[in-house]
């Protein structure tokens, strides 16, 4: 289901506006692509759920198009409690590219149905699951990873959206992170 959202801001520093857009009802996959009609000067503003409460940042939007780009808010708080702390803000990276991908094309990608059950099992609000679609070379995950892997488990526990795998990553700068993927169906 789709839930309306609201993104607060000063477009090209002209008057406050509130434009109306859609975001995954009961996710909290906030990272990536949403139809949220954003202009130029609002990135950054607050993303409001339908409760008036942020729930992401407007990180930007294409000129012309009702695309806008959302951050979860969970990972600007982790980096502003960490600078509160005096701490270094990390970033964990696979160097990979992944997309989430809805269940049906994930499982022409070779997604088993035990697979498939399990990730459901695990979240039932989400509607897909993070794909491999493209690996930097001599990156971490240059010869591990490969195009169409689709990542089922991080660190043995369940991963299905960006907030889970970038939670991981982050938590593991300097030591490795174990990704359990399916591989054409394997």
């Amino acid at each position: 289901r789709n839930a309306t959202a609201w993104v607060v801001g000063h477009p090209e520093n002209g008057p406050r506006k509130t434009p109306q857009g859609q975001l995954l009802e009961g996710s909290n996959e906030l990272s990536g692509q949403h139809k949220a009609f954003t202009e130029g000067g609002s990135s950054g503003s607050p993303v409001l759920n339908r409760h008036g409460r942020a729930v992401a940042i407007n990180a930007g939007g294409k000129t012309g198009t009702a695309a806008a780009f959302f951050l979860p808010l969970d990972r600007a708080l982790r980096v502003l409690r960490l600078l509160q702390a005096g701490e270094p803000v990390t970033r964990g990276t696979l160097q990979a590219v992944c997309t989430h991908q809805p269940y049906d094309e994930a499982r022409r990608l070779g997604l088993t149905e035990g697979d498939e059950a399990a990730a459901r099992m695990s979240d039932p609000a989400s509607r897909g699951v993070l794909v491999v679609s493209e690996t930097l070379p001599k990156g971490p995950a240059d010869g591990n990873l490969e195009i169409g892997d689709i990542v089922l488990r991080v660190n043995g526990a369940p991963c299905s959206t960006f907030v889970t795998l970038e939670g991981a990553l982050d938590s593991s700068v300097g030591g490795t992170v174990a990704l359990d993927v399916c591989r054409g169906g394997k």
